[in-house]
């Protein structure tokens, strides 16, 4: 068992939390003033009090990995660098200081991104149309070089509840090389398998069982 926390840093450091004080004072900011700190992964500065002093005290507290989540586009201190590229790029060298391969888990940059550990396709919705393109992300991703892939089974947001929706993305889904169930936190959209009715339950449970199955024969 690891433990990972998820990161949404787009809004940077503000008054109320709790590392403010150090962050200010790395930025060369009076902490008195409350100013908000801007995130900014192009400012080595701010990128070096981002780890040290936002990332690496909870490391210590046994968080063994990061979730790099909602921070991509095209706004950065740099025009036309994406701000998700450059998390996953220094998260991968930070967590790899001892001198281990490090490990991230983010969303998809673009091209490149698969040098950095496991990657996901994005909050995926829940419809069949969703569920009709994640072949296609997944077999794009693998042939771009993605070793350890995984997207939302099930679906993460929006659309409604549809039991043989879920069902047939988990049949899918575990063939993923990180087998991921996921979903926002919504009573309607739960992907327990165990919350389902019986007949997905049982063809859930089937395919998981068959899935971990495989992946066994797989491993080398």
């Amino acid at each position: 068992m690891r433990t990972t926390l998820n990161l949404h840093p787009a809004d940077g450091v503000r008054a109320f939390e709790d590392a403010y004080p150090a962050v200010a004072e790395a930025m060369g900011i009076d902490p008195a003033t409350e100013q908000p700190i801007p995130f900014d992964p192009t400012d080595r500065r701010f990128l070096q009090a981002y780890f040290d002093q936002l990332h690496r005290p909870l490391e210590a507290q046994g968080v063994d990995f990061w979730w790099i989540d909602w921070q991509q586009g095209s706004e950065s201190g740099l025009p036309g660098v994406d701000p998700l590229w450059l998390l996953n790029h220094f998260h991968l060298l930070d967590s790899a200081r001892s001198g281990d391969q490090g490990m991230t888990f983010s969303r998809y940059a673009g091209p490149g991104s698969q040098r950095y550990a496991v990657g996901f396709s994005g909050d995926a919705v829940v419809s069949w149309a969703s569920l009709a393109f994640q072949p296609e992300f997944t077999a794009s991703a693998a042939n771009i070089g993605y070793p350890w892939w995984s997207h939302d089974i099930g679906g993460h947001t929006r659309g409604v509840r549809d039991d043989e929706l879920a069902t047939r993305w988990v049949q899918f889904g575990v063939f993923s090389p990180i087998m991921r169930l996921h979903s926002a936190n919504n009573p309607f959209i739960c992907k327990e398998p165990w919350v389902f009715p019986a007949e997905a339950r049982t063809a859930m449970g089937e395919a998981l069982r068959f899935g971990t199955a495989w992946c066994r024969t797989c491993t080398p």
